[in-house]
C-alpha cells in the first residue's frame, strides 16, 4: 500500500519554511533584544531575559530541525515511502517551540540549582552569556533534556514513596 499521493518532495517547501522562520524568529527576539533595545516598553530585565532564553531555544532547537530534516531527506532519497506529507511542517514547528520552551526551563533548573548550592542567594547571579549558551543547549538537546527531566522526576517521585 502506498502513500505516494499524499506524500511528496513538494512538502519540504513548508517545511523549509518553518526552519527559516525559526532561525528568524529566534534570533530576532535574543539579537534584537539583546543588541537593538527592541521593545523598549518592555523594561523588566527578568521578562527580557526570559524572552532572550525561549529565543535562544528556539535556535537550537532549529539547528536541531535542521540536522533531522539533513537525514530526513536522506532517508526520502534512499526510500520513496518514507516522503513527508502534509503534517510534517507542523511536527517541525512543535519542535522549534518546544526548544524555546526547553530553553527557558534548562536555565531555571540551572539557576535553581546554583542557588541551593551557594552560601548567599544575593550573589548567585549568572552571567548573560551563560544564560543564553544554557538556553541554546536546552533548545538543541531538547528531546535528551526531556527525557532526562522525566527521569529525575520519576527518580524524585520513587523516593516519596
Amino acid at each position: 500500500m502506498s502513500n505516494s499521493t499524499k506524500q511528496s518532495y513538494w512538502w519540504y517547501i513548508p517545511i523549509l519554511l518553518v526552519m527559516a522562520l525559526g532561525y528568524i524568529v529566534g534570533g530576532c527576539l535574543v539579537f534584537g533584544l539583546h543588541f537593538l533595545n527592541w521593545f523598549p516598553t518592555l523594561t523588566d530585565n527578568t521578562a527580557r531575559l526570559v524572552i532572550k532564553l525561549f529565543g535562544m531555544g528556539m535556535l537550537g532547537s532549529t539547528m536541531y530541525c535542521t540536522k533531522w530534516w539533513a537525514e530526513d531527506i536522506d532517508e526520502a532519497i534512499s526510500k520513496p515511502e518514507l516522503l513527508p506529507h502534509a503534517f510534517d511542517s507542523f511536527g517541525y514547528a512543535t519542535t522549534i517551540i518546544g526548544g524555546g520552551i526547553t530553553g527557558t526551563v534548562l536555565y531555571i533548573a540551572f539557576r535553581s540549582g546554583a542557588l541551593l548550592t551557594v552560601t548567599d542567594p544575593a550573589n548567585a547571579g549568572m552571567r548573560i552569556s551563560f544564560a543564553l549558551f544554557i538556553g541554546f543547549c536546552g533548545g538543541l538537546f531538547h528531546f535528551k533534556v526531556k527525557d532526562w527531566f522525566e527521569s529525575a522526576i520519576q527518580k524524585m517521585l520513587r523516593k516519596r514513596r
